[in-house]
Parts: structure tokens; sequence; C-alpha cells
């Protein structure tokens, strides 16, 4: 059986602060990442997104979850090198 009653809805933002607004504005969990936007921009649009929630009247501050690329290795000069590529010369 389940456990919640209702799923949560996720909206996944990154470029676009209207996106952070509207998932805020309904209610909706955020999922954003660093991928061409700066730490200063995200914390931007994520009080977009606490403004819209609170206006909306929702209780709390919503949920707001950043997802990060991880790479480990042994050595940062050889890591970098190994993610430049992969990471910026490729777009979907």
């Amino acid at each position: 059986r389940p456990i919640q009653k209702e799923l949560p809805v996720w909206v996944t933002a990154a470029g676009s602060p209207e996106t952070f607004q509207q998932a805020g504005a309904i209610g909706a969990n955020l999922l954003t990442h660093l991928l061409g936007q700066t730490f200063d921009e995200v914390a931007q649009k994520c009080a977009v997104y606490r403004k819209a929630w609170q206006d909306a009247g929702h209780p709390g501050r919503g949920t707001i979850t950043m997802m990060l690329h991880t790479f480990v290795g042994e050595d940062e000069d050889e890591v970098r090198e190994t993610v430049r590529g992969p990471m910026k010369g490729q777009t979907i």
C-alpha cells in the first residue's frame, strides 16, 4: 500500500526564473543543477521560488534539491581533464 496519500510533484528548472516561480506557485518541489548557471543565479532563482511559494499560501518553504554531477579520482587535475569534454562538449 502507498505510504503517502498523494505523490509529491517535482519540477526541474535551470534557465528560466519563470519556471522557478511557477513551481513555487503550484506548490511543487524543485530540482535544479549548476550546469549553465552560477551559484548566484541559482540563489536568485531559488528566492523567486520561495516568494512564489509563500505568496501562494503554501505551508513551509517548499523543497529545493540541487543535483550535482560527481566524478571521483585521485588527482584533481586528471579528474578535471577527464570530465571537461563530456560535461561541456555535448548538448541534448
